[in-house]
């Protein structure tokens, strides 16, 4: 229940600035999103026990006449970790964190349908 949860509270940080941005007008827009990052390492040999992280990341992109859209984001990942578990062996305390930046570019489509919600078809590229 409490996995569930988290995942509704992502999805509505994503979709909140997202359905700000849903207006009619040519032109830039920026925005911003949080939210919570699952992670999980598990190779075979060794795993990583990460604690639930954060997420915090800007957007900035132009919209164009007939709902195409462009744009940049960058995006910023915390997790903890504590626990590391090696084959064959018992459970190793380690402290830790790992941080990551992501940066994507997308290229959007809004689907124009006279509905509360504006649904989006698109692609991006990007790295971490």
């Amino acid at each position: 229940m409490k996995k569930l949860f988290f995942i509704l509270a992502a999805l509505v940080a994503i979709a909140l600035p997202k359905a700000a941005q849903a207006v009619d007008v040519e032109g830039v827009y920026a925005g911003g999103l949080g939210g919570i990052n699952f992670l999980q390492y598990d190779k075979g040999h060794t795993k990583l026990d990460f604690k639930t992280g954060w997420l915090a990341g800007v957007d900035v992109g132009y919209r164009f006449c007939g709902g195409y859209r462009l744009e940049a984001e960058a995006v910023y990942r915390y997790n903890r970790t504590d626990k590391a578990k090696f084959k064959h062996s018992k459970s190793v305390h380690v402290g830790g964190h790992l941080r990551t930046w992501s940066f994507m570019v997308n290229g959007l489509y809004e689907i124009p349908l006279c509905w509360c919600i504006t649904p989006y078809l698109g692609a991006g590229i990007g790295f971490d």
